[in-house]
């Protein structure tokens, strides 16, 4: 076995500076004695996977969620724990160092045989994986286990996002050339396989440098985790790739909102079979009734997306019709409920009961009654259903969604950060909590080249000091385009901006698939620079080749939201937004799931 760059030791499971080193024969001698579900050379035993498990940015210190799938995990008395990155919530100095005391004293506690790999989150930056590799030795090696061989990745080396370097990627070859187990098992943090949330640079070395390597090399499974959710489980030429990242930070919310809840899987092997579960509280599911993407799925047959125009809600009361309909060829039954995470809203009847024929539809009214201070999250109508052995449970969101008209200019502005051009325009104000005092004015306009916004935005005082997927710490303005209108929510293919000006120069940076890129270079046009009264001010043309394929004509419709983060040194900060339901709570990643457009019209 080639361990590389590896003190070994007794802990190998934790390969912590802190203890005596003993041969790593001996590990796995501990190893198959701690499970007592292990016979002694026997080739049938059980390994939990489990990711993500960092606390919230509101609660750095607090592992109890992790520490309760610890609990539960014990009760199943596996071989091997192991981790598959996100361990501390980092991006941060002291409270880092913190951290990984507890961390290390929570791992410690478990008594559990346990394996970890880096995430994003525990090699934020170089120093941080230099601190890492200080703590733990290693940041990516390989053990072996009864028949099995364990291939343990770093792909976010140098703080980058699916990144192997070409040292790793060497070490890889050589390992699995060299390796005489039957059954291999692969765990990196980031789904490189998923093309949509990583850069398309490191999805393509998965596609042609990595699957190959795998498929060549007696891969029984690979997993990761980084997405807050368990699944979408996909195969390619027989390898499956799971993706399991709910073991304590915040689950993504249209996860939690379609039945999804903190888990960790749990794999069975028996000779060169495996038989995969996911262990929900003390329920155990097979993949397939775990995969959420399938009550996701019925959501969108099911219920089309419950919409309030903003103007009709300012009404003293409203009504709304809700339309469920069955896909199925059998009866389905259960009921709907409405929660109100906010007391400004009331729906009645708060709660119906769905009763349906196969393929059969019903329409139900809802009397919508707002007060005069609105606040999001707005309601949700929680569906929990069945036919059969068939359980279904989703949500659907009340959207309230704004129109916003945007002009045709007859001469585009010069991009230079100076918004005296703008004068003539309508400014859309955007406010935080001070629903009296306008944070930012955003201004649009648009001709067949481009489409332009410009902002004026508070600027107590200027922080540009975050790079990458933080610069929502600094002071920054955030644009959002749905390009087909239709849905109402954020989608895979849409344009999703930040923008900041750092310490190191302007930035912009695309969420939508979870990277960083200089889209300045890309033909994009942008100015930040300090206005008078402690503004800063934004300007920017976006060029139409990069809405494609939406055309930036009179009468075309499609979505739109933005948001405005002001900074300040102190680490406050103050947030404003458009349309309602961004819920970006400063950094807690759940832009993606919680973004919802408006309607935006060109004129």
């Amino acid at each position: 076995m080639i361990v590389p760059n590896l003190i070994q030791g007794a802990d190998m499971h934790r390969t912590t500076a802190r203890r005596p080193l003993i041969p790593m024969l001996w590990v796995l001698v501990i190893a198959g004695s701690l499970a007592a579900s292990t016979a002694p050379g026997s080739s049938d035993f059980a390994f939990v996977v489990i990711g993500d498990t960092r606390p919230n940015k509101s609660a750095k210190s607090d592992f109890s969620p992790f520490c309760a799938q610890l609990d539960q995990i014990s009760k199943y008395r596996p071989a091997l724990v192991i981790n598959v990155g996100d361990l501390i919530y980092g991006y941060g100095g002291a409270a880092t160092d913190a951290a990984w005391t507890k961390y290390d004293s929570i791992i410690d506690a478990s008594k559990l045989t346990y394996h970890q790999i880096p995430g994003n989150h525990d090699v934020f930056s170089k120093k941080a994986e230099v601190e890492y590799g200080k703590l733990f030795h290693s940041l990516y090696y390989s053990f072996d286990y009864q028949n099995c061989h364990f291939v343990m990745l770093d792909n976010a080396e140098k703080a980058v996002w699916g990144n192997i370097t070409d040292a790793q990627l060497t070490w890889l070859k050589k390992d699995l050339s060299a390796n005489k187990k039957p059954m291999v098992f692969v765990f990196m943090h980031l789904p490189a396989w998923v093309e949509n949330k990583i850069d398309r640079k490191y999805y393509v070395f998965w596609r042609d440098t990595l699957h190959p390597l795998f498929r060549a090399s007696r891969v029984a499974a690979v997993f990761g985790g980084h997405i807050h959710t368990f699944g979408p489980t996909q195969t390619f030429d027989g390898i499956p790739y799971y993706i399991t990242g709910g073991g304590g930070a915040e689950l993504d919310k249209w996860y939690k909102d379609h039945g999804g809840n903190f888990h960790f899987m749990l794999v069975n092997v028996s000779g060169k079979t495996i038989h995969p579960s996911v262990v929900f509280d003390d329920a155990v599911l097979t993949v397939e009734q775990a995969d959420v993407e399938r009550n996701h799925s019925f959501a969108r047959q099911m219920v089309d997306n419950i919409v309030l125009p903003f103007e009709r809600m300012l009404r003293p009361k409203e009504e709304i019709s809700v339309t469920v309909r069955n896909p199925l060829n059998r009866e389905l039954s259960g009921r709907a409920q409405w929660e109100f995470p906010d007391k400004a809203f009331r729906l009645s009847p708060d709660k119906i009961d769905v009763r349906l024929a196969p393929h059969a539809s019903q329409t139900y009214s809802f009397e919508v009654r707002v007060s005069d201070t609105l606040n999001h999250p707005f309601p949700q109508l929680r569906f929990k259903l069945h036919s059969a052995d068939t359980q279904i449970a989703f949500s659907k969101d009340l959207v309230v969604r704004r129109t916003v008209q945007i002009p045709r200019t007859i001469r585009s502005p010069t991009i230079d950060g100076v918004l005296d051009e703008w004068s003539a325009n309508s400014p859309l104000l955007l406010f935080g909590s001070d629903a009296h005092n306008a944070v930012a004015r955003v201004m649009m306009s648009f001709d067949e080249n481009a489409l332009y916004v410009a902002a004026d935005v508070n600027d107590a005082d200027h922080v540009g000091n975050n790079r990458g997927n933080m610069i929502f710490l600094n002071d920054a303005f955030v644009l959002g385009i749905d390009r087909s209108a239709k849905r109402l929510s954020h989608g895979n293919d849409d344009v999703q901006l930040e923008f900041s000006s750092t310490d190191s120069g302007i930035v912009v940076y695309d969420r939508a698939n979870g990277r960083e890129v200089d889209i300045v270079k890309a033909g994009m046009s942008v100015a930040i620079k300090p206005g008078p009264a402690r503004r800063l001010c934004y300007e920017i043309a976006i060029p139409s080749a990069f809405v494609a394929p939406l055309r930036l004509s009179s009468g075309t419709t499609f979505g739109i939201n933005f948001a405005v983060s002001d900074a300040r040194s102190s680490g406050e900060r103050t947030l404003a937004e458009w349309a309602p339901g961004l819920g970006y709570d400063g950094m807690d990643e759940t832009f993606q799931s919680q973004l919802h457009f408006s309607e935006a019209k060109l004129r």
